[in-house]
């Protein structure tokens, strides 16, 4: 998740960066300092890096993608809750993150960190619907009814 937000925050600046570079190189004349040649090969350069991480991101994002759409298209069962942490310091408007670990017969005990409402957190023992995915079921998602 992170290596995906970095790496589109990245191709967002370094590729207008060197489109800017690029054709500022190309068309000007002269410059302040510098000759226009290499301004365009900075810019070819920076175009070339943000390329790299655009194309990076784009696979990081369609990987992300995949593993949703298959633990949504996944199987359905009933889980118990191992314990629900609720982790104060992460929190999106009205949501905080919930360390959430459930025992199901797939995969046994698993974790996962997501984000829930204080009130909606499950208590350790209770019985919650999850998705999963057959090929792989640590990769799971609660049921949200």
């Amino acid at each position: 998740m992170i290596a995906r937000l970095l790496t589109g925050i990245l191709a967002v600046v370094f590729l207008p960066l060197g489109v800017v570079f690029t054709i500022v190189g190309a068309t000007a004349d002269q410059l302040d300092r510098g000759e226009p040649e290499s301004m365009l090969a900075v810019g070819l350069a920076i175009g070339a890096v943000g390329l790299a991480f655009a194309l990076a991101f784009a696979l990081l994002q369609r990987r992300e993608l995949v593993l949703r759409r298959r633990r949504r298209d996944g199987l359905r069962t009933s889980a118990e809750v191992v314990s629900a942490e609720l982790k104060h310091n992460v929190r999106s408007g009205a949501k905080v993150g919930l360390r959430l670990t459930v025992r199901f017969t797939p995969a046994g005990t698993v974790s996962r960190t997501l984000l829930a409402l204080p009130t909606s957190a499950p208590a350790a023992g209770a019985r919650i619907d999850v998705l999963y995915d057959p090929a792989d079921p640590t990769n799971f998602e609660p049921v949200i009814s």
